[in-house]
């Protein structure tokens, strides 16, 4: 039982790790490439700098708040994942 719970919590880490990171590439190539919010603008809520692959772009507090909280979720997902390779001594794949 311990086993397969190891498993699925490896599996689900691994998984949402590879989500967040290509949400977090998505996001901030969207914020550089499709964005024109080179200045800031205050109707459209884009007020907060965005420093990112040597440009600056303006974003929506909405967009820094996903932002932050994908930044923050890589780091537990790869300390679970971590956590969990502790816990079973190697791969939890393979029975000992």
């Amino acid at each position: 039982m311990w086993l397969t719970a190891k498993r699925v919590l490896i599996t689900a880490a691994g998984i949402m790790l590879v989500i967040t990171m290509f949400l977090l590439n998505n996001l901030e190539n969207g914020f550089l490439l499709r964005s024109q919010a080179r200045q800031s603008n205050v109707e459209e809520g884009r007020t907060i700098p965005f420093a990112e692959k040597n440009a600056v772009v303006y974003i929506t507090q909405q967009q820094n708040d996903f932002d932050y909280w994908l930044r923050l979720s890589s780091p537990i997902e790869i300390g679970v994942i971590a956590l969990v390779l502790i816990a079973h001594g190697g791969n939890p794949y393979k029975s000992r």
